[in-house]
């Protein structure tokens, strides 16, 4: 095998279909004598005769795949039978035609079908959007049926037990024209009995155009997205869709552009009729869309949280560096839903800006406050139209600088964009003899200040005598003056009578030590270090 604004609805998309080859017909004679078989026209579409033969997979089968066949065009042969002129899918006595061409079917010892391979016309069942379509000119193809687990070889929505016909167009690119648009293609998957095609190639319609891509139409919306990244705060969930393409699709979600570049499928009509046409026509009005791939989502997103910071609000405008925030290894979902949008996305972002900074640009608390390792990050979010649910996170380790203290450093840190605020919260990796590492966490405000604090519980052995203490930091820049303070008390408890004791914490940030003292009742005062 052979290894855009879609249809926001309404819109066209702003693509052009670029042609990758010139188009040659096969050579083929119209009247072809086939040995043992009547001469047949190989461009014309046979009727079925009274009498047929059927071909179908038995207990021991490897495929699901039926065929029905003239009785004078079929012959037995050595492992199974031999087949030379128009062939038929058998959909439960309803025959749709498949192709013309000479074809082997092996069968095992009872003539069930096993497998079925040879050479036709390159062709679409005349279903659906394919319905009355017509090829531009006659191009072969090579046909092998097997298992999904056997063809797929591009990991392509192949369910694994399911049997397909696989093509492969004759050194050249095919191109049906039906009244929908335009396809072209160079490889084709069929599963007639859902029925699924799935081609690498070019689909230009009157609302859709997709370039230089696997696209695939299920009419039972039977092709599965599974998101191959989650975390508990996205409920991206499997569901399955009818449409699938592997490469680039543009679209908008509340104005905000967005590009993604990987598998994505469609589900083009949640809760009503099966109708892959309502979406490549631009009108259907809910959807499901999964992503799995790279992402391109543009920072307007944050320019509408923003929008009733006074940060923002107190600025012309806000410069980046790039217009676009660029994910990969990124898995989103789009879901609208009687009107209202809603979009999972989370990735990791890699390139050379500074994310805190781009996405606050001119925010005094960044010039404090920044990522340890610029360039890399991991990014989750949700938007759409309700400001109320909207949310942008950035996650990595973050380092803190404070004028006269030691430099701060977070992992697992956090920092949130949302309608109301901007908040932070992250590990700190304590560098203290005692202290114990803890959770901080605080809200930066749009001025610029901020005060990260926490506490945390550690057993102090204070030279004989264990008590537990409570350790509370906080790290901040109030009005452009930096603090950082740790401070502590200890329990004593006799019997159920427990008392609270203040330790002193004396912290040297020049030489990263710290002494603990404290009044323990019966002992007096006792330091350590």
């Amino acid at each position: 095998m052979k290894n855009r604004k879609y249809p926001l609805l309404i819109k066209i998309w702003p693509f052009k279909i670029f042609i990758l080859g010139l188009m040659a017909a096969i050579s083929f004679l119209p009247g072809c004598d086939l040995g043992d078989f009547e001469p047949f026209n190989f461009f014309e579409r046979e009727a079925l005769q009274d009498s047929t033969v059927s071909l179908k997979p038995g207990d021991a089968g490897a495929c699901g795949i039926s065929y029905i066949v003239s009785g004078e065009r079929i012959a037995e042969a050595e492992g199974g039978y031999r087949i030379k002129g128009s062939v038929y899918f058998d959909l439960g006595g309803d025959p749709l035609y498949f192709t013309n061409g000479e074809f082997f079917a092996a069968a095992n010892d009872e003539g069930s079908l096993l497998t079925l391979s040879g050479y036709g016309l390159a062709r679409f069942p005349d279903i659906g959007i394919f319905e009355n379509g017509v090829m531009e000119k006659d191009f072969g193809a090579s046909y092998q049926m097997n298992k999904g687990s056997i063809l797929n070889e591009n990991e392509l929505p192949l369910e694994e037990d399911v049997c397909y016909v696989y093509g492969e167009v004759d050194n050249d690119i095919a191109l049906l024209k039906t009244q929908e648009g335009t396809f072209e293609f160079s490889e084709f998957f069929l599963d007639p009995t859902d029925p699924f095609v799935l081609f690498n190639g070019n689909l230009n319609l009157r609302k859709t155009i997709i370039e230089n891509s696997w696209i695939g139409i299920s009419y039972t919306g039977q092709i599965e997205f599974v998101p191959e990244q989650g975390i508990p705060d996205l409920p991206i969930e499997p569901f399955k869709g009818h449409i699938f393409t592997r490469g680039e699709i543009p679209f908008e979600v509340n104005n905000v552009p967005i590009i993604s570049n990987g598998d994505n499928v469609i589900n083009a009509a949640p809760g009503i009729d099966d109708d892959p046409l309502l979406f490549f026509d631009g009108l259907t009005e809910n959807l499901e869309q999964g992503t799995n791939g790279n992402l391109l989502i543009g920072y307007k997103i944050l320019d509408i949280l923003l929008a009733e910071h006074s940060y923002y609000q107190d600025r012309d405008t806000l410069i980046r560096s790039v217009e676009f925030i660029n994910l990969t290894n990124s898995t989103s979902y789009w879901e609208i839903n009687d009107n209202v949008e809603t979009y999972y996305f989370l990735g990791s972002q890699n390139d050379t800006t500074d994310f805190y900074k781009e996405a606050l640009p001119g925010h005094p608390a960044f010039e404090y406050l920044s990522l340890q390792e610029q360039g890399q990050a991991f990014v989750y979010g949700i938007y759409g139209n309700n400001i109320n649910t909207m949310q942008y996170n950035i996650v990595g380790n973050a380092q803190l600088t404070l004028e006269d203290f030691s430099d701060i450093f977070y992992t697992d840190a956090i920092l949130t964009i949302d309608a109301e605020k901007v908040s932070f919260s992250g590990i700190y990796e304590t560098v203290f003899k005692y202290i114990p590492s803890m959770e901080l966490q605080g809200v930066i405000l749009d001025n610029g200040d901020f005060n990260f604090s926490g506490q945390a519980i550690a057993a102090i052995n204070y030279d004989g005598t264990t008590l537990p203490t409570t350790f509370y930091i906080s790290q901040k820049v109030i009005d452009g003056v930096p603090d950082f303070t740790i401070s502590a008390e200890a329990e004593q408890c006799n019997g159920g009578n427990c008392v609270q004791i203040p330790v002193e914490v004396n912290v040297n940030h020049g030489n990263l030590t710290v002494e603990l003292c404290i009044n323990i009742p019966g002992r007096g005062n006792v330091c350590i270090n």
